[in-house]
């Protein structure tokens, strides 16, 4: 049991994180441009919505 058995986990768990942060990211482009069809917002302050979406939406389990 040395590097040899713990990279896969390392690389496993890359993977996860990355999986859920493309999928975090969709939700969120999903979500702008559903505010945006819906009232017509300005760049910056759409900005600060995915600011704010990011820090509340922490977990990548839950469903966009």
């Amino acid at each position: 049991m040395g590097a040899g058995s713990e990279m896969p986990l390392y690389r496993e768990l890359l993977l996860v994180s990355s999986i859920c942060y493309s999928r975090r990211v969709v939700a969120i482009q999903y979500r702008t441009k559903v505010k945006q069809a819906q009232k017509g917002v300005h760049v910056d302050e759409h900005g600060v919505e995915l600011r704010r979406v990011l820090g509340t939406r922490s977990s990548c389990s839950s469903t966009p």
